[in-house]
């Protein structure tokens, strides 16, 4: 009986002390504070049609500009219309239901149909590289990838982030429920996701409706709650998103400034894009020196 106790408390002891590891390492990959310097315009497009969402990649500098009620993705490059794909159909490039887009690690873009319940990959240009079923969420509606390459899925009915096994090729399949390795976060915390981006190690959810942003470490484990759309970047400066662009808010200092109303923002892998309706402006961060 006594050695079984003390085989239980060694066991206990073991676990307590990887899930404080865990946790330690999310809240420390945040270790260096920066200071803000200034923000950068890298890249523009003008527009001046309606868009849900916009993801950019430097390849080709590469824009790609979501409809959700078209069910498309305009493709622009190197400043100019290349290519649209999606459409209500069966086919590779066809959606039933497209309700977000990413671009992965690879520079290539990922769709997410809530209705095929399906992520599908394209090369930059547009072509259809492959797709992995979802078939164990009710209602996936929003994706975005990890620094690691990892890719997160938040399911609308049951109100719960999905993390997937990081991508290769050919596309991973998620988790099953019951799986040891399943990480599965967000229950009873998040009502809905209008954004849904990862910065640093930190996985934000901002929810329009209630104005208030939630965020979660990439560890699954909650950090914090704000009023309005608010995140971190990735040297803990806490920044927030208004109608007139973004400010830092322990120096309320504006970063950008806008004249017209901000109508779509998205951040990704350190590129922080602003659409006002006409132009889409991706800015990047630069930072002070280190002493």
């Amino acid at each position: 009986m006594i050695v079984i106790m003390k085989y239980i408390c060694v066991r206990f002891l073991i676990l307590s002390i990887a899930v404080f590891l865990i946790a330690s390492c999310g809240m420390n990959r945040f270790a260096e504070q920066r200071p803000i310097s200034h923000m950068v315009v890298i890249d523009s497009l003008r527009v001046g049609y309606r868009v849900d969402k916009i993801s950019y990649s430097p390849l080709e500098r590469t824009f790609f500009l979501l409809n959700r009620d078209e069910n498309t993705v305009r493709i622009y490059q190197n400043g100019v219309f290349f290519n649209r794909i999606g459409g209500i159909g069966f086919g590779d490039d066809n959606f039933r239901g497209l309700s977000d887009i990413a671009v992965g690690l690879d520079g290539h873009l990922y769709t997410l149909d809530r209705f095929d319940k399906s992520i599908k990959r394209f090369c930059k240009d547009g072509k259809f590289q492959g797709q992995v079923m979802l078939s164990g969420l009710a209602s996936p509606e929003r994706l975005a990838f990890g620094a690691s390459g990892a890719l997160l899925v938040y399911d609308g009915h049951a109100k719960e982030i999905y993390l997937l096994d990081a991508l290769t090729s050919p596309l991973p399949s998620p988790r099953r429920r019951g799986d040891s390795m399943e990480i599965s976060f967000g229950k009873f915390q998040v009502d809905r996701a209008d954004a849904f981006f990862v910065s640093g190690d930190r996985v934000n959810v901002f929810d329009r409706d209630n104005n208030d942003t939630t965020i979660f470490f990439l560890t699954g484990m909650f950090d914090n709650s704000f009023r309005g759309l608010r995140f971190y970047d990735g040297h803990r400066n806490l920044l927030a998103v208004d109608v007139n662009g973004l400010y830092e808010v322990r120096t309320d200092r504006r970063l950008i400034d806008k004249r017209n109303d901000v109508g779509v923002f998205h951040f990704e892998r350190e590129n922080f894009v602003l659409y006002d309706g006409v132009m889409v402006r991706v800015y990047r961060m630069r930072y002070e020196a280190t002493p």
